[in-house]
């Protein structure tokens, strides 16, 4: 009341005197604390370590190789699936999935329908916002939010995700529809700035007022990488490349990522992101082409503790083979 007495106040002198310039106050969306964030991250980061000690004792996981063969690369796929399986539910192939206590999805989700997909929920412990379906990824010293396409009627909750935990980068990995299917609702549409030369940047809105200032962040979009589909390897490596090559390693960034389910293409993304920028640390330190070591196995794995179903179908995984194939392949002949 009286904050809206001031504005009357401020607007009345104005009328008054036409040449007083009035600033009126901006009504944006008060953020999360930055400390607040920051305690959630670590907490993730504790309880995913917790969860990977358990995991991988006694496992062993492959190192990446050039040249894999698909069967080998399938069945290192299908190993995976099967242990990732046993860790999550009670009965891996069952009808009806129990959750293991430690990979509960959230309760919050499933009461109040805020999910795209009844088998695609995100575990309860590392969920980044009760308002949707998005999990905090916490891998090394690189964080992300993995989430799923907004429905129409879930857009606002999306825009405040972005602007309340201060994402600084956003990737989309679906178009809006597939034949009469809608992925992901058209949340960009007249919000995309392009740049050219540069990424895209999108304009989020910070709460209804139209004075608002929108929240503006790099965002990058493919349109043809359909669910459930292998994508074109040459093409999704320059798209990641194009990402990797925006982003300075060497800031706070938090990356956003969905596709529609924020599982399987999702997943796909941020594995070879890390593997690239792993590859590019290795080769910035000396290390001879020849005797890079990165780990697709491993790497899965560990996404598969912080969102379910992580790369959900072996062409994808092997999407992930043949991308980092090409990337060493560049790397030779540069």
């Amino acid at each position: 009341m009286k904050i809206s007495l001031i504005i009357q106040s401020i607007l009345s002198l104005s009328l008054l005197f036409p040449s007083i310039s009035v600033a009126l106050p901006r009504e944006t969306l008060v953020t999360l604390p930055k400390e607040t964030r920051e305690k959630h991250f670590k907490q993730v980061k504790r309880e995913f370590d917790r969860r990977w000690k358990a995991f991988s004792a006694h496992t062993v996981f492959t190192p990446w190789s050039y040249g894999r063969s698909p069967e080998s690369i399938i069945e290192e796929f299908n190993a995976l699936e099967d242990k990732r399986r046993s860790a999550w539910f009670k009965e891996p192939y069952a009808e009806v999935l129990e959750a293991k206590p430690d990979y509960q999805i959230s309760q919050v989700l499933v009461t109040r329908r805020l999910y795209r997909l009844p088998h695609i929920i995100g575990f309860e412990y590392n969920l980044t916002d009760e308002s949707y379906n998005a999990n905090s990824i916490v891998m090394g010293d690189k964080r992300f939010i993995a989430l799923e396409g907004p429905k129409p009627e879930f857009i606002p909750a999306f825009y405040n995700l972005m602007v309340n935990q201060r994402v600084t980068h956003l990737v989309r990995l679906t178009p809006e529809m597939e034949g009469a299917t809608q992925k992901c609702a058209p949340y960009w549409e007249n919000r995309v700035v392009q740049k050219n030369g540069h990424a895209d940047i999108i304009e989020i809105p910070q709460g209804d007022s139209a004075i608002a200032t929108p929240y503006a962040i790099p965002y990058y979009a493919i349109e043809d990488w359909l669910d459930d589909t292998p994508g074109m390897p040459e093409k999704l490596l320059k798209f990641i490349k194009q990402v990797k090559n925006d982003i300075d390693p060497n800031q706070e960034n938090l990356i956003a990522v969905h596709c529609s389910g924020g599982v399987s293409r999702t997943s796909t993304f941020i594995t070879t992101y890390l593997l690239l920028r792993d590859i590019d640390k290795q080769r910035q330190a000396g290390v001879p082409i020849a005797d890079i070591k990165v780990n697709i196995h491993k790497t899965v794995a560990q996404l598969s503790l912080q969102r379910p179903f992580a790369i959900a179908v072996p062409s994808q995984y092997r999407t992930v083979y043949d991308m980092i194939d090409k990337y060493i392949d560049e790397l030779r002949i540069s």
